[in-house]
């Protein structure tokens, strides 16, 4: 239980920096001086950045996985300060049901803790509506 609960865990952490990758500036390298010195309000060496909120659902709503993903996500944040995890845990009967209907209409969540057995279903469905 214990090998099934840390890889469980590294394939969320693992998730979350894909997501963080992709959510890096596109055209860094033709940013302007100014717009990379750091104001006068600010300490030299840090410049200020955005907060980025992102939406995560999975099926954790109690017990020790509920506790062990607050304490991920709770990680995450203190080494991401300016990233803000918005997780819904829902329950596991009614996920995927919420998570295809959401898909479908465009309105899912950033990211979504997912098995390998239903990934081609809600591919398909996500290709069908042109994302």
């Amino acid at each position: 239980m214990k090998t099934k609960k840390s890889w469980i865990m590294t394939l969320v952490l693992a998730l979350l920096v894909s997501l963080l990758a992709a959510c890096g500036k596109k055209d860094a390298g033709n940013a302007s001086p100014s717009a990379s010195a750091p104001s006068s309000s600010e300490p030299a060496g840090e410049t200020a950045q955005e907060t980025v909120k992102i939406s995560f659902w999975h099926i954790y709503t109690d017990g020790p996985m509920k506790t062990s993903m607050d304490e991920l996500l709770a990680d995450f944040e203190k080494q991401h300060p300016n990233i803000k995890v918005e997780q819904l845990g829902i329950n596991f009967f009614d996920y995927w049901t919420k998570l295809s209907t959401a898909m479908a209409a465009g309105s899912g969540p950033d990211l979504a803790l997912n098995d390998t057995s239903t990934v081609a279903a809600r591919t398909k469905a996500c290709t069908a509506n042109g994302r």
